[in-house]
């Protein structure tokens, strides 16, 4: 599987993961392995390395929690551009 771009992960330490994204893929994946692929797949990406390999139905609850991710990171850089632009007047 591809790396993913670090642009997005490099300067923050967390991110945000909600509860109700927790308990779609508690039901989408009920045995603990697959549960442990996602979280190893969450934890690649949230730190830029390389993602694994998994079967689809753990790559399509981590598709949908990634674009949670992605929405939350671009909320974050626009709130520190504005934050960046009032500390600057």
């Amino acid at each position: 599987m591809k790396k993913q771009d670090k642009k997005n992960t490099k300067e923050k330490k967390g991110f945000v993961l909600y509860t109700d994204d927790l308990v779609a893929a508690e039901e989408l994946l009920p045995d603990f392995e697959r549960r442990g692929q996602l979280l190893s797949i969450i934890t690649a990406y949230a730190t830029g390395r390389e993602l694994p390999q998994v079967p689809d139905l753990v790559r399509a609850s981590f598709v949908y929690i990634r674009n949670g991710i992605i929405a939350n990171n671009a909320k974050y850089e626009r709130k520190l551009e504005r934050q960046s632009e009032y500390n600057q007047r």
